[in-house]
Order: structure tokens, then C-alpha cells, then sequence
């Protein structure tokens, strides 16, 4: 009859169209990110306040696109930018670090400054969502044979 093995949902779910996991412990920005997106069009975000929650959200569901903080609540996301690149997920960086400061992985993202300027920021998450489309998707490292 076509039905679904229960078992065949082993592995995170797909992006879903203009999914946005956005990484920032500072609750106000948080919200404002997230109001600005939805504004936009973009009604699927998810936000965390710290690397690890991010990190265990993907096991769960894997976004179009990630906005990150460099510094949250547990320290810095060096190791979500790291496994967002790893699965070919677009990130941009939300920050107000100096970018003299900061690792090389974030120096490889599209960057916008807090306080950001919103059509900067929906600019970069545009030109990101067309990455997003054209990359090669890894749905779990994990799992993978």
C-alpha cells in the first residue's frame, strides 16, 4: 500500500523549505532575529542559546540555514560551525566581535554585525537559502556508510 517503515526514520528529517536554526544567548537579539525573519517570510526558525542545544537539534532536524552567535552560553561555537560546514550547511555569522578576534572557520561565512542592518541580514540569509538549495546534504555523519 506504499507505507513508510517505521524504521526508515532513522536519520534526521531534510531541511524543510526556509529553515533557519538561529545560535544567540542574548534573548532580545534572539527574538528580534527571529521577528525580523518571519516578517520576511521565513516562519520555520528554531533558537538556542547554546552551541550544544544547537548541536542536538540537528540530530532532530537539519535547517536551511544557521545564524550563529560566536560566543553562547557555553562557550564558543567553533565545534556548531564546524559540523554545520561539515553538512554542507550555510551559516552566517551574527556578531560583534572584532573579526581580528575570531577563528578562521567563522572568517569563511558571510558575516553581518551587530547591531545588524536588517536588509544586510535578509540579504545574507537570501544569498544563503541559494547555497542552501545547491549544496550536497548530509543528513547524519553518523550514520553514514
Amino acid at each position: 500500500m506504499g507505507g513508510r517503515s517505521p524504521h526508515e526514520r532513522q536519520v534526521p528529517e531534510l531541511n524543510t523549505p526556509r529553515s533557519i536554526l538561529i545560535a544567540e544567548d542574548e534573548f532580545l537579539i534572539a527574538l528580534d532575529l527571529e521577528d525580523t525573519l518571519v516578517r520576511a517570510g521565513y516562519t520555520d526558525t528554531s533558537i538556542y542559546s547554546s552551541c550544544s542545544q544547537a548541536i542536538a537539534a540537528l540530530s532532530i532536524k537539519i535547517p536551511s540555514v544557521a545564524l550563529l552567535d560566536i560566543h553562547l552560553h557555553d562557550g564558543s561555537c567553533i565545534e556548531l560551525a564546524t559540523e554545520l560546514k561539515a553538512r554542507g550547511i550555510p551559516f552566517i555569522v551574527c556578531s560583534a566581535w572584532p573579526k581580528s578576534d575570531v577563528p578562521e572557520i567563522f572568517l569563511q561565512a558571510p558575516w553581518v554585525s551587530k547591531p545588524y542592518n536588517e536588509t544586510e541580514l535578509l540579504t545574507a540569509v537570501v544569498q544563503a537559502m541559494e547555497a542552501s538549495v545547491r549544496a550536497p546534504r548530509h543528513r547524519d555523519l553518523e550514520h553514514e556508510h
